[in-house]
């Protein structure tokens, strides 16, 4: 398990290298595809612990009480925003969108 997360931090810290290549300006537009590739990538793995809680749930109430299914912490650290968050809604595997 811990080979499998460090080779997922391994490809997010290589699409923020390819980032800074591609984008090396500093104006708003290379500054904001920088600054997205890197909250998708720290947002893919929220998600997929996110996703992984799920299987450790089984009633609804255990869902609503562990608050499995809620993005709002994701929004208030701003690694998704409302749209996106809607967006998810209905997804049943978020982390693989």
């Amino acid at each position: 398990w811990h080979q499998t997360l460090q080779e997922l931090m391994n490809v997010i810290a290589d699409m923020c290298l390819r980032m800074a290549i591609y984008f090396p300006g500093r104006h708003y537009e290379d500054k904001h595809a920088r600054e997205t590739i890197m909250r998708y990538g720290i947002l893919s793995l929220a998600l997929l612990f996110q996703d992984a809680k799920k299987v450790d749930v089984w009633s609804r109430k255990q869902v609503r009480d562990l608050g499995v299914l809620d993005l709002s912490d994701l929004q208030r650290e701003k690694l998704l925003t409302t749209r996106e968050a809607a967006l998810l809604h209905n997804v049943p595997a978020k982390s693989q969108m």
